[in-house]
């Protein structure tokens, strides 16, 4: 089983975004394995279950962005800080953070995320997952 590279995951996760910033959930919907599962408060299967979340996420604003915060990798995982925030200028300021833990398939595509409150909670997770990779010998 080849290993998806930190760079595949940033690439991946910048194309999901710019699809959800420019409204493209069929773009977004591409990005993702068919099988997708994001667990968040509501656990979502499929990728059709995943575009309904993020349609109504994007309903929360007038103009919905997206913007990578952070990135970070280990064991073959990535937390992914991204921050939701109102694209229009005339528009009440809205703002929503978000930390994911993601992992993908060997197409390189989105194959599950898991969403913490926060990147304090999120950090520990990933820490904890990179501890529970067994460690090669060489």
């Amino acid at each position: 089983m080849a290993r998806v590279s930190s760079a595949a995951y940033v690439t991946a996760v910048l194309r999901f975004l710019q699809a959800f910033n420019r409204g493209d959930l069929d773009a977004c919907e591409q990005i993702l394995d068919p099988q997708i599962e994001w667990h968040s408060a509501i656990s979502y299967k499929g990728r059709s279950e995943v575009r309904a979340m993020l349609q109504t996420l994007s309903e929360r604003f007038t103009r919905a962005q997206a913007r990578p915060d952070d990135f970070r990798e280990a064991a073959g995982h990535v937390l992914i800080i991204v921050c939701f925030h109102e694209g229009d200028p005339d528009a009440p300021r809205a703002e929503q953070r978000q930390s994911w833990i993601a992992d993908m398939s060997e197409e390189g595509l989105m194959r599950w995320v898991l969403a913490y409150p926060s990147p304090a909670e999120a950090a520990r997770a990933l820490e904890a997952l990179a501890a529970a990779v067994p460690k090669v010998q060489v």
